[in-house]
């Protein structure tokens, strides 16, 4: 479920095309429809502080369509048909706010954000001599960095959760890409094993990217925290 190339729209907002921006190269770009449903609810939760009481109802209609869309898209990946519903849904927007404009919406929010990360990359290529001769587990097993990877991706998808619902779409970003990172880890591993040293090193290098930064600020930690060995 990896996204495309994240470039801008040659058209001005008027013509912006919706469809051709989710759709980039034949596959779907993962934070820019994420990033686009989360947008969605938080208009949905501005509405709320507005709108007449008797729009209630329908606003938490249209809000659990567009969260059954988000949970579509984790269990299921993308295709034309849960995308084309996407966008179905959020046309009702007109039926309780006719100045919102979905197609402003994700031009402005989205399509600025510049290229995706190169992904490979963060996987170095050096690392200490005694990572060449450790006995690294079996991929999936613990202390393995399939599942340091595997744990932090589960980790991540949690937060990821919270703040669709919570219409953060900065935190929404930052949390598909920093899954995406991850999943590139897996996929390293499984095409070439020999890369699995450098995946462990890094592994046991990086800060727990998974960690939320809101509740780290409240609890009582010094710091963030590394990945390290993640317990099963």
């Amino acid at each position: 479920m990896m996204p495309g190339s994240n470039n801008e729209p040659e058209n001005e907002p008027d013509t912006f095309s919706l469809e051709q921006s989710l759709q980039e190269h034949g596959t779907y770009n993962e934070a820019l429809v994420y990033c686009f449903v989360t947008a969605c609810v938080g208009r949905i939760e501005n509405l709320r502080s507005t709108t007449e009481p008797e729009m209630e109802m329908q606003l938490s209609a249209l809000e659990q369509q567009l969260l059954g869309c988000f949970k579509s898209f984790e269990d299921n990946g993308f295709n034309s048909t849960s995308v084309d519903r996407l966008l179905a849904i959020t046309q009702q927007f007109t039926a309780v706010d006719q100045d919102f404009r979905v197609q402003d919406c994700a031009h402005q929010e989205f399509m600025l954000t510049g290229d995706e990360p190169e992904l490979e990359a963060h996987i170095p290529d050096e690392m200490p001599e005694e990572y060449l001769t450790m006995t690294i587990p079996p991929p999936f097993e613990h202390n393995s960095p399939e599942h340091m990877a595997q744990w932090m991706i589960e980790r991540l998808s949690k937060r990821l959760v919270k703040h669709v619902e919570a219409g953060n779409v900065q935190k929404v970003k930052i949390y598909v890409e920093r899954r995406q990172i991850m999943t590139s880890v897996l996929n390293t591993c499984r095409r070439d094993p020999m890369q699995r040293p450098n995946a462990l090193y890094m592994m046991n290098s990086i800060l727990d990217i998974s960690d939320d930064e809101s509740e780290n600020a409240s609890s009582n930690t010094t710091g963030p925290s590394t990945v390290h060995s993640p317990s099963v």
